[in-house]
């Protein structure tokens, strides 16, 4: 058995009532794990295992597959989210971030700071006033960092000047130079 905390970023039905999710996790990345039963309208795992919710789940390895996809046991509700379905733009905001992550984090390679980051996202997004365009932004810029793709912004990139006054940005090589440098180029 094994009891982890996650985010539903993905469901996908598979035959009338079973269901596949994908949940994002803190110290095993994004698992794959299969629910029984729940599209029953009497299921009991339902509102916990459904998109963009926060559980609890104990899942048992499924027998037969090793490495695959986790059978759900139990499945406890910490946050369900559900403010969240009364904009259509924070629901394809919430869906964007899910992709996003689903795709970039591997199986069993944990990144914590990468629930929390979604986390907060889903939580910003269900508070009314929250500038959607800006959490976006903010979005990609942490998950970029945390997946290894922070531009360097401590030293120039051509003579090794630690902290520049000013830095000029190269977009399309997208590396940051120090003014002299850029000059230099010019």
């Amino acid at each position: 058995m094994l009891t982890v905390k996650g985010v539903v970023l993905n469901q996908r039905t598979v035959g009338e009532q079973d269901r596949f999710i994908d949940v994002l996790t803190a110290d095993y990345g994004v698992l794959e794990i299969m629910v029984k039963g729940a599209g029953k309208l009497t299921s009991k795992t339902g509102s916990a295992t459904q998109l963009f919710a926060y559980s609890e789940f104990c899942l048992a390895d499924k027998k037969g597959r090793s490495g695959g996809a986790r059978m759900l046991n139990s499945v406890t509700p910490i946050r369900i989210f559900y403010e969240l379905r009364q904009s259509v733009t924070a629901v394809a905001l919430a869906s964007y971030c899910s992709q996003v992550l689903q795709f970039a984090v591997l199986p069993r390679a944990g990144v914590p700071e990468l629930l929390r980051l979604m986390l907060n996202c889903l939580h910003f997004l269900t508070q009314k006033g929250t500038d959607e365009r800006q959490l976006k932004a903010v979005f990609e810029l942490r998950a970029a960092a945390l997946l290894g793709f922070l531009p360097d912004v401590i030293m120039c990139r051509t003579c090794g000047t630690y902290l520049p006054e000013e830095l000029v940005f190269y977009i399309e090589d997208g590396y940051f130079v120090c003014k002299d440098c850029a000059e230099e180029t010019d």
